[in-house]
């Protein structure tokens, strides 16, 4: 037991012992001051064999002497500045005269740059300044480093000694910098170069330019608002061939400094299509803006514009439409009646009345010829009771460009309408009614002028010539007859798809038909109501 317990001391003793040599080891090359390897040659002496090299530190005025066998010398030595001088022995060991000392420096290494990144274009979110972090490799040996910015323009923007191998500071985007870093140890001892290197801060992403759209298809310039810091624009106008299906280039530029470009009377009319996208120096390209527009074909010239645009106001809408009206007025009612014994009576009155009209209808630009159906519902009050009577009428349409400024529109169909009839009893004081119904062919004319391209005066005028007959109260024919409307309307072009109109309307709704007496007499039943309009109408696309 004594035996184990004396070998374990042993071994105890001798693991100290060697785990104190190796931090004594380790202390001691941790303080060891940092040398660099340096080598030089020198002139070779006739019959030397050997050279003493004596090399002195300015310093600490410590000297070391070498000896070699060759012309060139390599050791190890702090960064600092000495004196060196050399003399030659014979073979006989017998030293030659000493050289004249020559003072040499042996510098720290150089520097190695990290970050940024050599030639680097740093892309960043910001337009005003962005935070940069230099970084570089520890130098062995140094103290300080010294640190200098410079701008574009050759200026030195910051100098820094700095005890830490980092750098953080603010910089404006959009510009170019380079950048210089030195090590310098406790004895003023500098790198052996100086490194230096560029980087670019590019700025954020430019905003997208704002594209006008042309207003009318007649063409004549394009433009667009740039946003903030752009300094110039790359554009491309295309036109859509409509036998390839494609987007041929038309006009395209680089760089271009102006924020609109002419628009070439020497262009056919069409499709068109502007992408734009905004540049500047060292900030990244702005997204591509586009816009897709409509050229007329020919004459783009203000007079020809000017014509067009004041046509708006009375263009109508191309496609299917629906169309809208209202009339009111304080009607005239007069009926003229006959009973079965020849005795006349007549029913005349006034009484407030409207009439209310909608419409569908198909118009096409390319073609004069369209359709237009409209459904009619009028009525009156009479003793607080209200009488209606409603029409339908099918027409064609046709269209006639009438100088530079009018249009004359036909409009050929057929139609049906009601009209109430109303009797009075005198001695009963009683009021009865019944509702003819005819059918037959109508014609209509207007005539639009515009004085704007807003504004417009429209004239109006439709016939209704009665033909059949499809409800009598004595199921006895009618008698031929004839309805109109008269009217003058101002129009208002609302928008792309509506124009409005309000106006003045004279109104004759007329229905007669026969009754046979029991003479043997044939007498014409007739009523008529006649109106001032106030006529409200409103047509738009759908």
């Amino acid at each position: 037991m004594m035996k184990l317990t004396r070998n374990l001391f042993i071994l105890s003793t001798l693991l100290i012992s060697t785990l104190l040599f190796a931090g004594r080891l380790w202390a001691e090359e941790a303080s060891e001051p940092y040398k660099r390897t340096v080598s030089f040659e020198f002139e070779a002496i006739v019959n030397a064999k050997k050279y003493d090299i004596e090399i002195k530190n300015r310093k600490t005025d410590e000297a070391k002497l070498y000896t070699t066998e060759s012309a060139e010398w390599e050791g190890s030595l702090v960064p600092g500045t000495y004196l060196m001088r050399i003399r030659s022995k014979d073979k006989r060991g017998v030293a030659g005269n000493w050289s004249t000392p020559e003072e040499f420096t042996v510098q720290l290494e150089s520097t190695k740059l990290v970050a940024p990144k050599p030639q680097e274009k740093i892309e960043t979110k910001e337009n005003e300044e962005y935070k940069v972090v230099f970084k570089w490799k520890p130098v062995p040996g140094a103290k300080q480093y010294h640190f200098e910015l410079i701008g574009e323009n050759g200026e030195a923007l910051k100098k820094e000694n700095l005890d830490s191998n980092s750098y953080e500071i603010n910089l404006k985007v959009a510009k170019s910098y380079s950048w210089k870093v030195s090590a310098v140890n406790e004895l003023g001892v500098e790198s052996d170069a100086i490194a230096v290197d560029q980087f670019t801060l590019l700025g954020k992403q430019l905003d997208k330019v704002i594209i006008t759209k042309p207003e009318t298809k007649f063409v004549r310039e394009l433009a667009w608002k740039g946003p903030e810091f752009a300094e110039g624009f790359d554009y491309y106008l295309s036109r859509y061939s409509t036998k390839t299906k494609t987007w041929a280039k038309v006009k395209t530029e680089k760089d271009f400094k102006n924020q609109k470009i002419p628009f070439s009377d020497k262009f056919p009319g069409g499709k068109y299509k502007l992408q734009v996208r905004s540049s500047a120096k060292d900030r990244v390209v702005s997204k591509t803006e586009e816009v897709v527009f409509q050229v007329v074909e020919g004459n783009r010239s203000p007079a020809a514009e000017e014509v067009a645009t004041i046509r708006e106001s009375i263009d109508r809408t191309n496609g299917w439409f629906a169309v809208a009206s209202y009339l009111v007025t304080n009607i005239n009612y007069s009926g003229s009646f006959f009973d079965a014994n020849g005795v006349q009576s007549n029913a005349v009155f006034d009484a407030v009345g409207g009439t209310g009209r909608l419409g569908i209808g198909y118009l096409d630009s390319l073609y004069p010829w369209g359709f237009l159906t409209i459904i009619d519902d009028g009525g009156f009050v009479i003793d607080n009771a209200n009488y209606t009577f409603a029409s339908l009428e099918m027409s064609a349409v046709y269209r006639r460009q009438s100088g530079s400024r009018g249009e004359s529109r036909h409009q050929f169909g057929i139609f049906t309408k009601e009209l109430p009839e109303v009797q009075g009893d005198a001695n009963t004081q009683s009021v009865t009614t019944t509702k003819m119904a005819v059918g037959g062919f109508h014609y209509g004319y207007e005539y639009w002028y515009g004085l704007t391209n807003k504004l417009g005066l429209q004239v109006n005028m439709h016939s209704y010539f009665n033909l059949a007959k499809i409800k009598t109260p004595n199921n006895q024919g009618i008698a031929p007859d004839v309805s109109f409307q008269l009217g003058l309307l101002g129009s208002y072009r609302i928008s792309q798809k509506a124009t409005g109109l309000m106006g003045y309307a004279y109104r004759r709704d007329a229905m007669s038909y026969y009754m046979d007496t029991t003479s043997g007499d044939r007498l014409k039943q007739s009523v008529e109501i006649f109106g001032h309009y106030l006529n409200f109408f409103l047509e738009w696309t759908l």
